[in-house]
Formats: C-alpha cells, sequence, structure tokens
C-alpha cells in the first residue's frame, strides 16, 4: 500500500471512530440531522455511533477492510436522505 493511501486510510479511521465517540458526547447535534420521520431519535443516534465506531475498527484490518467500506457506505445512504 502507497503511503498516501495508508494517510488516507488512517484519516477516515480517525474520522468516523471520532464521529462513532461524538454521537454520546454531543448527541445533540446528531438528533438534529435526522429526518423528522425517524422515532426513537435517541436509540437511532446511539446505534448509528456504535456502527461508525465498530466500522471504524473494522477498516483497521485488511480481512474486514472491504466489508466496513461497504458497511460505512450503507450506512451513510441509509442516514443522509
Amino acid at each position: 500500500m502507497s503511503s498516501f493511501k495508508k494517510i488516507a486510510l488512517t484519516v477516515l479511521i480517525l474520522f468516523y471512530l471520532l464521529a462513532g465517540i461524538n454521537h454520546f458526547v454531543m448527541p445533540e447535534v446528531y438528533d438534529t440531522m435526522m429526518p423528522p420521520y425517524f422515532t426513537n431519535r435517541g436509540a437511532l443516534n446511539a446505534l448509528a455511533g456504535i456502527a461508525e465506531i465498530l466500522l471504524a475498527l473494522a477498516l483497521i484490518f485488511p480481512g474486514t477492510r472491504k466489508l466496513a467500506a461497504i458497511g460505512i457506505m450503507v450506512l451513510l445512504v441509509g442516514l443522509i436522505p
């Protein structure tokens, strides 16, 4: 893997890890982003945060990296209307 790809991967991992943690530190930011038709925003916010943390950690390992990337895409498509 080239050094550029390593740096980009590290940035992506850190971004999703910190974003996932931020779901619990500042949940009100994410609650306002959710469409009004989502019910139980607190639980969805926590689930999204957990998913982001787990997917970020899965990006670390080459064996789970592709599945984690697909999971991130699904998460983004599902939560950003």
